[in-house]
């Protein structure tokens, strides 16, 4: 019984590297024009309604905008669509319908692209009034990313883990103490 439970959590510890390599594979793979695009003209309009210049450019075929005499483009990474493809394997549950599970996936998305948002309004806001690269960017980009991806990703392992030790529909029963049929 031991070894199926190893064996099982194995497979799911398996599907969910999987699915990230995949969501890594995706990102690389697909431009994100349109969706940078939208980044870029959102920012835009609240850098106007903030009372700043600004300018909606291309460079070298990637989206930039002018604002306040600096120049900022837009890169895949700028939408975040990289951490939501990579939190999808987590933030799907194994044992939940497939269509609950696209609308947490979908909701969580739109989460994820607001929050963004407001980053990327905050850097160009921070960075156009005189703050460091380093603050305006970079240490809003590190305080949001990575501690949503590892707490998704933790969270997810753990509660595989906790499933696993005590069975599905176990009523909290460790597995070796269940009975199946043959």
């Amino acid at each position: 019984m031991r070894a199926e439970l190893k064996h099982a959590a194995v497979k799911i510890v398996l599907c969910r590297a999987a699915g990230v390599a995949l969501a890594a594979a995706l990102f690389y793979c697909v431009g994100w024009l349109p969706l940078r695009e939208a980044v870029r003209d959102g920012v835009a309009w609240v850098m106007r309604q903030a009372g700043f210049l600004t300018a909606v450019t291309v460079y070298e075929g990637s989206p930039a905008l002018m604002v306040g005499g600096r120049q900022f483009y837009f890169t895949p990474d700028c939408t975040y669509v990289d951490l939501w493809l990579l939190l999808i394997p987590f933030l799907w549950k194994l044992n939940w319908p497939w269509r609950r599970n696209l609308y947490r996936v979908l909701s969580f998305g739109l989460m994820v692209g607001v929050v963004n948002f407001i980053r990327v309004c905050m850097s160009t806001y921070l960075y156009t009034t005189g703050q460091s690269w380093l603050v305006a960017h970079d240490l809003l980009d590190y305080l949001l990313y990575y501690p949503t991806l590892l707490l998704v990703a933790t969270t997810a392992l753990r509660r595989d883990s906790a499933r696993q030790a005590t069975g599905p529909g176990s009523g909290g029963a460790p597995a070796e103490a269940q009975r199946t049929p043959c």
